[in-house]
């Protein structure tokens, strides 16, 4: 009786699908034991285990298919559809495993966990993946099951297969199959990679990476992930990327495989610039060719002239410096081609350009791949911390001279306490620029500010006078081009509204709201003021020097200038400006100073010598401050500029500079 009496655990052997999972502590799923008291069904059920293990497949099924009629109230019947469940899906009898495995669920509710693995194996041979892989995922790296381990792995690895061109995130299920099936099958390791390999060249690179942080690394998986990430870093030419992945490979593995030696030789050659050359990409075609041939103009001119600030021997040191110039013609795709020419063939230390907004995004995207510090000049470029996608924040390689909408507000605010002066309102087109500076604005203050929109198109602003004359503010932004700033003041003044020099006046509160004043003239267009306000205007309104009848409407309001031919803002720019006009007949625009300044801040990094990688004239750029006759003067740790603008009041027809704290200009 004391065979009788034994408990008999039938719960499905324990076995590990996904071993990588086990030996990294994770949850087993603790099958259910049943037990026999019936020594004939314990013995028959014993015997057709034993036909099944040996694959005589046909035996095992007949004797369960007995062992059904004859044991039909035993607590093992569960365990008999179970496995003929299996045994009917090995065999290609879908319709009779689904029949067994079904009633499993009716007889014992206790081995409904368990139950998803063999219908995880049975939808993926019915080519029903993605109910495969769901069904067979959530047991990787847990105890299910008998000797069924790898064909549960082999399912799940060919239903990831076929649904990851939908679903990309099975890649990662997928391969940690794979890689179980290794550590399961070790004599079969060079199929499984080859299957790998082949099902991995195929793959985007987001699940890659997934899969990446998911495989152990010493695994069978990992080092292939991690050859192709290396081959598509290598294909866009991200060579830094490339360098750092085979470090690590070589890290884990010790070693680089035959096909990559190459590349990675190729990447680590690229590592190697010489600090004499300079790239340049500029449009010198196309429809900005005008702008681009003036930057070209002022680069030559700073490589003829020392900038006049610098007191350090520089004539020896930099004799040898040369321009390799690129014409990009405005085109993303050629200013992207030119930074990898400049890379790879000429070995350049840095880049200066490019000017258009697409261009300089291509090519700063690229030269983040390739490591190389570039310099645009494109004031459609956000800079890095703006999140623009592929430009990280941190040791970015793009370092943008032209500001953004929040960097000039920043140094527009700081301007004699500006930001203390009570209530703000702006006047801004229903346009993306005018949303942007406007929102801009509100982040910088903290608070809410008054907005009055108008069309795009519209000429005509007395409707926007009386709105604005209906608001209590004591700043007003403008968030336009001057040739409507000129528009709109006009309308201001015949409403009543006039420019104030806040500085002069202190915190005079603001007049409430008040009707039309009478026309001083018969003329009608010039009213008597009644109330005042300072008029702030961006960089894109700033008009020149000359403003003739229209200054009467802008007296003490403040200008942001980053740089004007008619406003240098110290020695060295009046110098740059009288040479650039003296050489080439007209006055130099702010790409030409920009261009210069660029030469400039690269010239004072690599004068002071010991720069032998991209790398570390990258890291001196951080943080450099360089007299420059734009406004940035230099690059903050966090490689954008040291300030976005240089601010001026207009007092009579004069610019008069004004004070901003912190600029390094000043």
């Amino acid at each position: 009786m004391d065979r009788l009496a034994r408990n008999l655990a039938l719960a499905l052997c324990s076995v590990c699908l996904g071993c990588p999972g086990r030996s990294r502590g994770e949850e087993a799923f603790q099958s259910p034991v049943l037990v026999t008291r019936d020594a004939v069904a314990d013995r028959d059920m014993q015997l057709a285990r034993q036909a099944a293990a040996e694959g005589r497949r046909s035996e095992a099924i007949a004797r369960l298919e007995g062992f059904l009629v004859e044991h039909a109230g035993d607590p093992l019947v569960p365990v008999a559809h179970l496995e003929l469940g299996y045994l009917y899906t090995q065999q290609g009898d879908w319709p009779l495993a689904e029949q067994h495995l079904d009633r499993v669920a009716t007889e014992d509710t206790s081995m409904l966990e368990g139950l998803g693995f063999y219908r995880g194996i049975l939808r993926s041979r019915q080519g029903r993946h993605r109910e495969a892989v769901e069904l067979l995922e959530p047991f990787l790296g847990r105890s299910v099951g008998r000797t069924s381990t790898s064909d549960g792995l082999n399912a799940l690895a060919t239903s990831a297969q076929a649904t990851s061109a939908e679903i990309p995130l099975n890649y990662v299920p997928g391969l940690r199959a794979l890689d179980a099936l290794v550590e399961e099958q070790p004599k079969q390791r060079k199929a499984h990679g080859e299957r790998a390999a082949t099902w991995i060249g195929s793959a985007p690179e987001e699940p890659l990476n997934a899969a990446l942080n998911r495989l152990p690394n010493q695994g069978a998986m990992w080092p292939l992930v991690m050859e192709q990430l290396i081959r598509m870093a290598f294909e866009r030419g991200e060579m830094v990327r490339v360098r750092a992945l085979a470090s690590e490979l070589q890290g884990v593995t010790g070693r680089i495989p035959q096909g990559l030696r190459d590349m990675v030789a190729r990447a680590s050659a690229i590592g190697a610039p010489d600090p004499r050359v300079i790239g340049v990409i500029l449009p010198l075609t196309g429809r900005a060719r005008a702008v681009g041939n003036g930057a070209l103009q002022a680069l030559m001119l700073g490589v003829d002239h020392l900038d006049p600030g610098s007191d350090m021997p520089t004539l020896h040191q930099l004799e040898g410096l040369q321009l390799v110039v690129r014409d990009d013609g405005g085109d993303p795709q050629r200013a992207a081609h030119a930074v990898e020419e400049l890379t790879h063939v000429h070995r350049a230390i840095a880049i200066i350009g490019p000017v258009v907004g697409d261009a300089a995004t291509a090519a700063g995207k690229r030269a983040e791949g390739l490591g190389i510090p570039i310099l645009p000049l494109s004031a459609a470029l956000p800079s890095p911390e703006n999140g623009l996608q592929g430009f990280p924040a941190d040791e970015s390689r793009v370092f943008p001279f032209f500001h953004n909408a929040s960097t000039e507000i920043r140094d527009l605010l700081r301007t004699e306490g500006l930001k203390e002066a009570g209530t703000f309102a702006v006047v801004h087109p229903d346009n993306e620029y005018g949303a942007r500076w406007a929102s801009a604005l509100e982040v910088e203050l903290g608070k809410p500010v008054q907005r009055v929109s108008y069309g795009s198109e519209t000429t005509a602003f007395e409707s926007v006078a009386q709105q604005v004359a209906a608001l209590n503010t004591d700043v007003l932004f403008f968030a336009d081009r001057w040739q409507k700033a000129v528009l709109i003041a006009p309308a201001l003044r015949a409403a009543g509204i006039a420019s104030v020099d806040r500085s002069r006046l202190g915190r005079a509160p603001t007049a409430p709201p008040s009707p039309l004043a009478t026309p001083r003239s018969g003329a009608g267009a010039d009213l008597e003021p009644v109330r005042s306000m300072q008029f702030v205007l961006p960089s894109v309104a700033f008009p020149g020097r000359i403003l003739g009848s229209n200054a009467r409407y802008f007296n003490g309001a403040i200008f942001s200038v980053p740089f004007h031919g008619e406003l240098p803002a110290d020695e060295a720019a009046s110098m740059f400006v009288q040479v650039y006009e003296q050489r080439h007949g007209t006055p130099p625009d702010i790409f030409a100073a920009y261009a210069h300044d660029a030469l400039t801040v690269l010239r004072r990094a690599l004068e002071r010598g010991g720069i032998r990688s991209r790398d570390e004239l990258a890291a001196r750029l951080r943080g450099i401050r360089v007299q420059t006759v734009g406004a940035t003067g230099g690059f903050r740790p966090s490689g954008t500029p040291w300030a976005a603008t240089r601010v001026y009041r207009l007092q009579g027809t004069e610019f008069i500079p004004s004070s901003v704290p912190n600029g390094p200009n000043r």
